[in-house]
């Protein structure tokens, strides 16, 4: 799941609701990144020079995902925050409440602005090749969506 919460399909962020576990930073971010890009890059059978573009466009998408997970989680304590203070302030609730919907509708939009910016540099069939292999990481999104789903909740948090 790390490979494609990563990558972020759909709604492409199985995990773009889940910054606390933001795998976009460190070693493990790294890694993860440059698996995902050597995975595209072997699917595409990209030579090197289209292997490192790959990989200079996923790190400008995987660094406005992360800022964008930020300004995502920002957003949502000061929209409770706004909410609680009575009487909540309409302006105020309806400013806060627009800008959340904005990042979640760029955060939804981030992997299909990824691959239409990869597919200027592919042949026709690199590019058909790209269209099944988003198709499938999709679909192993969606599998892991509804396995966490269904899976019991962990025991309750002590706060």
């Amino acid at each position: 799941m790390a490979l494609l919460g990563h990558l972020g399909l759909g709604a492409l962020g199985a995990r773009a609701a889940e910054p606390a576990r933001e795998a976009g930073s460190g070693d493990e971010g790294r890694r993860t990144r440059m698996v995902v890009v050597l995975r595209i890059a072997e699917e595409l059978d990209l030579d090197e020079e289209e292997t490192i573009h790959l990989a200079s466009e996923y790190r400008k998408f995987d660094a406005r995902r992360r800022e964008l997970l930020g300004e995502k989680s920002v957003t949502e304590v000061e929209l409770e925050a706004a909410l609680a203070r009575q009487p909540p302030s309409q302006g105020e609730l309806a400013r806060l409440t627009d800008d959340l919907l904005r990042i979640d509708r760029e955060l939804a939009l981030m992997p299909d602005k990824l691959f239409q910016s990869l597919q200027s540099r592919l042949d026709t069939e690199q590019k058909a090749r790209l269209a099944l292999l988003k198709a499938k990481l999709q679909k192993k999104i969606d599998r892991e969506r509804r396995r966490r789903d269904t899976e019991p909740a962990g025991p309750p948090s002590r706060s």
